[in-house]
């Protein structure tokens, strides 16, 4: 239904959410709501949506009918130019379908046992479902080598867990708490013989309550992304490609009614141009390439620097020293003034025969403070920025570069349209890292947040194994497994304390039908295991609180999702059941419990 649900399908990444549409993530067992390490790209293109470092994904102004494919990387890697020690989510629009395409598309939700968005209020009804909180739509036509696509959405979602709706009224001024999105996107994309250019331009508008995890709850945002982003390639010897890279993104909060007092005035603007090369050839072929990327922020109380420019090189080189063996080197380094930092990353892959593969992956990161942005580019500003609105702060050190090793080894086996296997297992040392402690008060009513500590000498170690496999069986149906155990080794306490909050154990089954005409099926089973946050280790002696416990528990999830065609297929149906066992599903202490809930949508598609 909405663009952040896909982070309920990535079955080895971290999630954690709030509110159920803006959510934290973490790669490879990082904690979410502090190293954020992961990157989004948009056609490969860099979007900067981060506003106190959360990333929500809904910002990003395409719509769902506007894309063809989302690729998912769970390792650090050099991806188009960009470092990344966690991830990677790319989305790929359908800039490429031939042809003349409208379609418009409307949905709803609810929690099955929720009387509706009044429930709180003096209007309040039996039930009142939120009807009409997803409308979008789109037109595109691709003639003579030339592409222009246009699309609208607004979704609109209101708080159903009581006591998240308690703290979000308590300061929302007067004015209904709910979350709302419009956002509108414009692509324009031309192929030549020998050159490709394609562009992309959109706004969106979100209002929602940030959960701010230093100011101990939500807080009220309301913001304006405005993103440009341009790529395009060019031959210029035997095959090998020119590319350049170009994007533009200003994210802009806004005031937005509260009793909170924030000071939100400014405005955060990040600019990056690359261009990248092929290179070599035969059984030794790679890319070089530069990426210049300026980061500013627009504040009148904002002290010291307000904006820097940093300079990154980069190669990656493919190796082929036999038929069955293949090697990738990469390298990058980013300067920047009186600073550096670089990331090193090798793989290998051997071909034990067509059905079975072994790879290796190991990267070693010199990463600063502010790559992880978890509240501003300038992390030291980021905490005077705190300190501004209530919150102090004590740094025991000086902020400095992390390093951080990581280990990969993956063995594949499979069956050409049958069957596919693979086991990995991982190592991650972490050196130099800060991490944030801190006690929080917080009931249905108040969260109120306390002094914080910050530690830049933390250190430790996680290993993990996982498993996925895909089974195709006869009648169409696909079964896909995965899970996942990991665990910290003899780390500092402040360390472990911090990487208590991601869930050592994870397991999925999903299961497709697709057998009958016009129809499809899916259904989906998750468990998580527990998580502790010893950040709300006081909760436990709130007033009147609900959330009174700083562990949250173990899960069982499962998902149905029905999809017919009618028409031709020029209208598509489909209905989803979330929870089906209405269990108690809770990412985080304070955070809405996620009842049995439906979703149904309709999408009229002109081709």
């Amino acid at each position: 239904m909405r663009l952040s649900d896909i982070f309920l399908l990535i079955d080895d990444w971290d999630c954690t959410t709030i509110d159920g549409i803006t959510y934290q993530a973490s790669p490879l067992g990082l904690n979410s709501y502090q190293h954020q390490d992961w990157k989004i790209f948009l056609n490969r293109i860099p979007i900067d949506i981060d506003i106190f470092g959360v990333k929500a994904l809904d910002r990003i102004p395409v719509d769902l009918s506007q894309i063809s494919l989302i690729r998912i990387y769970t390792e650090p890697m050099i991806y188009a130019g960009q470092k990344t020690t966690g991830g990677v989510i790319n989305i790929y629009t359908k800039s490429f379908k031939p042809g003349f395409k409208a379609n418009f598309r409307t949905g709803f939700g609810n929690e099955t046992g929720d009387p509706g968005p009044y429930f709180y209020a003096d209007q309040s009804s039996p039930n009142i479902d939120k009807l009409g909180n997803i409308i979008a739509g789109g037109i595109s036509n691709y003639k003579d080598s030339s592409y222009i696509g246009i699309s609208y959405k607004r979704e609109i979602g209101y708080p159903t867990d009581q006591a998240m709706f308690n703290r979000n009224n308590a300061i929302a001024g007067g004015y209904y708490p709910r979350q709302k999105l419009e956002a509108v996107c414009l692509e324009q994309a031309r192929y030549y013989s020998d050159f490709f250019i394609s562009n992309i331009f959109g706004i969106s508008d979100f209002e929602d309550f940030y959960y701010l995890r230093q100011y101990g709850g939500e807080i009220p945002v309301k913001s304006r992304l405005v993103y440009f982003g341009s790529t395009g390639c060019i031959k210029y010897s035997y095959g090998r490609l020119i590319r350049y890279r170009f994007s533009y993104s200003a994210n802009k909060p806004d005031y937005r009614n509260n009793s909170l007092n924030l000071d939100l005035n400014w405005k955060q603007e990040t600019v990056r141009a690359n261009i990248e090369a092929d290179i070599g050839k035969g059984r030794a072929t790679g890319i070089i390439g530069l990426w210049l990327n300026h980061f500013a922020v627009h504040s009148y109380y904002l002290p010291g620097e307000n904006h820097i420019t940093e300079a990154t090189a980069y190669s990656a080189l493919n190796f082929w020293f036999f038929k069955n063996l293949e090697s990738n080197l990469g390298l990058i380094i980013n300067f920047r003034k009186n600073e550096s930092g670089f990331l090193a990353r090798y793989k290998t892959l051997y071909q034990f025969s067509k059905n079975k593969f072994l790879s290796f992956v190991l990267s070693y990161d010199k990463t600063l403070p502010e790559e992880s942005k978890s509240i501003w580019y300038w992390q030291k500003q980021g905490y005077s920025f705190l300190e501004e609105n209530g919150v102090f702060y004590n740094i025991t050190g000086n902020l400095k570069s992390s390093n951080k090793f990581t280990a990969k080894v993956t063995f594949g086996h499979g069956i050409p349209k049958r069957h596919e296997l693979e086991i990995y297992a991982y190592f991650r040392s972490f050196s130099n890292i800060y991490c944030e402690g801190q006690f929080l008060v917080s009931d249905q009513y108040y969260s109120a947040p306390n002094n914080l500590i910050v530690n830049t000498d933390c250190s430790g170690q996680i290993v993990g194994v996982a498993v996925k496999e895909k089974i195709k069986l006869p009648n169409k149906i696909r079964i896909d497994f995965f899970v996942r155990y990991q665990q910290s080794l003899n780390n500092e306490t402040l360390f472990e304390e911090t990487w208590s909050s991601v869930p050592k154990f994870r397991l999925s089954t999903t299961i497709y039908w697709n057998q009958l005409e016009n129809y499809s099926f899916s259904s989906r089973i998750r468990y998580q295991g527990k998580t502790k946050w010893v950040d709300y280790d006081n909760t436990d002696n709130a007033i009147n609180g609900i959330h009174n416990v700083i562990g949250v528990d173990p899960f069982v999830s499962i998902d149905l999702t029905a999809q017919k065609y009618f028409n031709n297929r020029k209208i598509r149906t489909s209905f989803s059941i979330r929870n089906l066992l209405n269990n108690k599903i809770k990412y985080h202490p304070i955070g809405a419990q996620f009842d049995l809930s439906y979703f149904a949508q309709i999408e009229f598609l002109l081709n």
